[in-house]
């Protein structure tokens, strides 16, 4: 059954109130996947740099025994509110352009998250 749709708001009240770090994970994933496809005739490397870097960082929350689950999850959300910054707002300058980061594919980021959710 699929879950309501959360903010990064509301997601962070949930971390803070030490909430079921099982729903938590779930949020952050149905986030990822709604942001994703709202982008998806449009993602470019800025998106495609932190969405990777914020599945990584669920990936890792899930995987690593004994880490700390809350930093992981706040770094997580940090990522992801990155990836939501209007284009009109970022500055892209600073970034360095890795052609492994840009060959990403919706396909990939949806695949990547499949495999998450199905661990």
């Amino acid at each position: 059954m699929k879950k309501s749709m959360k903010d990064v708001d509301s997601i962070l009240k949930d971390i803070e109130k030490n909430g079921d770090i099982k729903d938590i994970r779930e949020a952050i994933a149905d986030l990822i996947v709604d942001r994703l496809k709202s982008v998806k005739n449009s993602l470019g490397y800025w998106e495609k740099l932190y969405f990777a870097t914020a599945i990584i960082n669920l990936n890792a929350n899930i995987n690593l025994l004994h880490q700390p689950r809350i930093f992981l999850l706040r770094i997580c959300i940090c990522n992801l509110e990155k990836a939501f910054i209007p284009a009109t707002e970022r500055d892209e300058s600073y970034i360095r352009q890795d052609k492994q980061i840009d060959s990403l594919t919706y396909e990939q980021f949806m695949e990547e998250l499949e495999s998450i959710r199905n661990h």
